[in-house]
């Protein structure tokens, strides 16, 4: 309910804008084959029900990578950046680079200040709120769930779930960010906090260590 309000006071022009702000609708330009660009709701043709359902995330679709970058641009400060998967080329048997992809600045979605108050909501999601379960002692942990509904035939059907978590560490100064999804998990409990968030968590504790952070 309280995003669809938010929603609703926005209005779809404003709302559909920071979908596009913030990469969906569009490729990423990762160096991958077959991208695709999602798709999001013509804002030509929908009315306030469809409004209310893209306010929460549901309607539109987007890809995983990016999800995750238009995760990170709002805890990066705002930024939105061309995401890679190959760090670069170099000669066998050497530490040499002979090329290495550079962060590429794409467009800035929102302001420092606001990306501040983004990533303190973010990690109040994990520090008191319903995804404790990736907390990590002595680290700052930020994330947000996910429990989507899956469309069969056209309408959503009942108790078909994808169920995700998106995790961040540390969230004063980002350095990992990871999506982790599951679709249709076979369990009686059907909420991301408690199924997808220690798996995440799992996964930070490894990165934590190869990376070696404080």
């Amino acid at each position: 309910p309280g995003f669809m309000t938010i929603g609703l006071r926005l209005g779809k022009e404003k709302l559909f804008r920071y979908f596009r702000a913030f990469g969906f609708g569009e490729k990423t330009g990762v160096d991958l084959l077959g991208e695709s660009t999602g798709i999001l709701f013509d804002i030509d043709t929908i009315g306030n029900v469809e409004l209310a359902n893209a306010a929460f995330g549901q309607g539109n679709t987007v890809t995983p990578i990016q999800l995750l970058n238009a995760t990170n641009a709002a805890v990066n400060g705002g930024i939105l950046n061309t995401p890679y998967v190959l760090k670069g080329f170099g000669i066998p048997g050497t530490n040499t680079l002979i090329f290495q992809n550079k962060t590429k600045y794409v467009r800035r979605v929102i302001s420092e200040e606001t990306s501040l108050i983004v990533a303190d909501a973010l990690e109040q999601v994990v520090a008191y709120g319903t995804a404790r379960g990736a907390y990590i002692e002595g680290h700052r942990v930020g994330g947000k769930t996910g429990q989507a509904e899956i469309p069969i035939g056209g309408v959503y059907a009942p108790g078909k779930y994808i169920l995700s978590f998106t995790g961040i560490n540390p969230m004063n100064n980002p350095q990992i960010s990871l999506y982790l999804a599951m679709n249709q998990p076979q369990s009686y409990i059907q909420f991301a906090g408690i199924l997808m968030a220690p798996m995440v968590k799992e996964i930070l504790l490894n990165a934590i260590s190869v990376l070696n952070l404080e």
